[in-house]
């Protein structure tokens, strides 16, 4: 079998994952990076073998620092998300054989060890590119703290991917992961899914690339309402911003409107009604969320493109005719003014 040179590796894993490997083998000086049969897998050398004479270098411990640990399995949970199946395949592959390597070469210091070697558990005859197998698994792994955020930036690529497989693979698993949370009443983790998704967002203003599945996967909750319990202030932490505290859906409403300002976004219709769906899923929000949504699905039917305009009018009929409480609502809640009333017609005399 042709093993592929160090340029083919590299495409297999996206460039912060291949950047942190290599990070994390000049630290360690006992470690060897190797391709294994299957052409994609990098070693640490046999599990419990001894590094040949010389080639541990002193401190080696030492030189392991949990933070690094931390960002390498992190880098590599996300590319377990990722859309591409060669991607999934050796992020999967590498994960397994570094958790289950000698402890001496830093692997004691992952976070959450246990749990990731729990969940990577792959049946015979399966492969880590079959998506209706791993994207079970990368949820599992979500729910650990240390990767909450790292899983949720590979998933939402292939929520939003055009791969009709390995979309709805991962949008399944991410809706069953939900339904398993509201059953339990568990809100802890999806506030935290919520900012991770924030934080990407902010991260990432003006790159297509992430902000439109992002988009989508956003889409995806609200219509199934699974964030509508982050409206609650216990739950959705306020992040304070000047003076003012912002709730989960203000802070969501603000950053959509953010990307929506930069110059070159404005033009690309898949964004424009992506976001014209995610507005009409914040209408279930309370006010003052709910009002400024209402406000730029508005906008959005008033844009230059017809095509525009034409989804985000039938989206909102759609939306008020499911539920022709948001318009009653939209003055009764505390802090928004009511509509005054008409002036008496005159009498004619």
């Amino acid at each position: 079998m042709v093993v592929p040179g160090p340029s083919e590796r590299e495409a297999f894993l996206v460039p912060d994952a291949v950047a942190l490997v290599g990070e994390a083998f000049q630290r360690g000086a006992a470690l060897e990076f190797g391709v294994g049969e299957d052409g994609c897998g990098v070693g640490l050398g046999a599990p419990g073998a001894e590094p040949e004479e010389g080639s541990r270098g002193p401190g080696l411990e030492q030189s392991y620092e949990e933070e690094m640990v931390a960002r390498l399995f992190g880098a590599l949970v996300k590319q377990f998300g990722e859309k591409l199946d060669s991607v999934r395949e050796c992020a999967g592959a590498l994960l397994v054989e570094l958790l289950h390597s000698d402890p001496s070469v830093g692997v004691a210091l992952v976070p959450h060890r246990r749990e990731l070697v729990a969940a990577l558990r792959l049946q015979e005859g399966d492969a880590w590119s079959n998506a209706s197998k791993t994207f079970p698994m990368l949820v599992k792994i979500m729910s650990l703290p240390a990767y909450t955020e790292a899983g949720v930036a590979g998933l939402v690529i292939s929520v939003g991917c055009l791969t009709e497989a390995v979309q709805k693979a991962a949008a399944g698993a991410l809706l069953d992961l939900f339904k398993v949370l509201r059953k339990a009443q568990n809100r802890q983790l999806p506030s935290r899914i919520g900012d991770a998704l924030l934080k990407i967002l902010a991260e990432s203003l003006g790159d297509l690339r992430v902000v439109l599945p992002l988009f989508k996967t956003l889409d995806l909750l609200l219509r199934h309402e699974f964030l509508l319990d982050l409206d609650d202030p216990e739950v959705g932490q306020p992040t304070a911003v000047g003076t003012v505290p912002l709730t989960f859906p203000q802070r969501l409403l603000d950053a959509v409107t953010a990307e929506l300002r930069l110059g070159g976004n404005h033009r690309s219709v898949p964004l424009l009604t992506t976001t014209a769906a995610v507005a009409i899923g914040t209408l279930g929000f309370a006010n003052p969320t709910r009002a400024d949504a209402l406000g730029l699905v508005l906008k959005l039917m008033g844009h230059r493109y017809p095509r525009v305009r034409k989804f985000a009018a039938e989206q909102l009929y759609h939306k008020l005719l499911a539920d022709d409480a948001i318009l009653k609502n939209l003055h009764s809640d505390p802090g928004v003014a009511a509509a005054p009333p008409p002036p008496p017609a005159e009498a004619k005399g």
